[in-house]
């Protein structure tokens, strides 16, 4: 499997040579180490075309450099944070993300809770209320949040947060 490149592409990622090669191989990204997931951004390769010349996230992982900060790029796989990209809490916030575009990428608010996601840090996120239950928040996760922790995050008393649940 291959994709052509236009000539700036294939100069961009192949350098000039005595015959400019226009076309781009996993074997190729697998034998360059200069040859690199934010290399093909730049030269505007299209993550749906990247994903055709390698399907498996972990190979891009492995031989393309992907780190968790590419995981918006590497939506089309989709690609999980900390499961496929090895991050950590801190890599997700910086993402930011939207909770959407999160789901997408499989992460559950179980997920963040297991990398460390408190209260605390949930304001960083800023998700509106409906954007932690997209990622799967339920009335038993939020009974082990103060009611000043409620108020915090959410804006809103014990009550009425459970009141959404039950709606």
């Amino acid at each position: 499997m291959f994709m052509r490149l236009t000539p700036a592409q294939a100069t961009g990622i192949h350098g000039w040579g005595w015959k400019l090669k226009t076309t781009l191989s996993w074997r190729d990204v697998e034998e360059n180490e200069h040859i690199d997931f934010d290399l093909m951004l730049h030269m505007e390769l299209r993550p749906k075309d990247l994903k055709r010349l390698q399907p498996d996230v972990r190979m891009w992982v492995l031989h393309a450099g992907c780190l968790p900060h590419h995981a918006l790029a590497l939506s089309e796989w989709p690609a999980h944070p900390f499961n496929d990209l090895h991050g950590d809490l801190a890599d997700v916030i910086a993402l930011k993300a939207t909770s959407r575009q999160l789901r997408s990428m499989r992460v559950t608010f179980a997920d963040l809770r297991a990398a460390g996601m408190t209260p605390e840090t949930m304001r960083l996120v800023d998700y509106p209320f409906d954007g932690w239950i997209e990622l799967g928040m339920t009335a038993t996760d939020v009974a082990a949040f103060t009611d000043a922790q409620l108020g915090r995050v959410f804006q809103m008393t014990r009550i009425a947060v459970l009141a959404c649940f039950r709606e």
